[in-house]
């Protein structure tokens, strides 16, 4: 079971680090050199 919920936690965390990142490029594409994208669609 605690596997489990690890897996789970790490997956919404994973996806809100991700949306977040996307609306930042979004806001401001001016900083896209600068982030550092932490997961890409196509690490899924």
């Amino acid at each position: 079971m605690p596997s489990l919920v690890i897996s789970t936690v790490l997956v919404i965390t994973i996806t809100v680090v991700h949306l977040l990142t996307s609306s930042q490029k979004a806001a401001d594409p001016s900083r896209q050199e600068e982030t550092c994208p932490i997961l890409e669609p196509g690490d899924l």
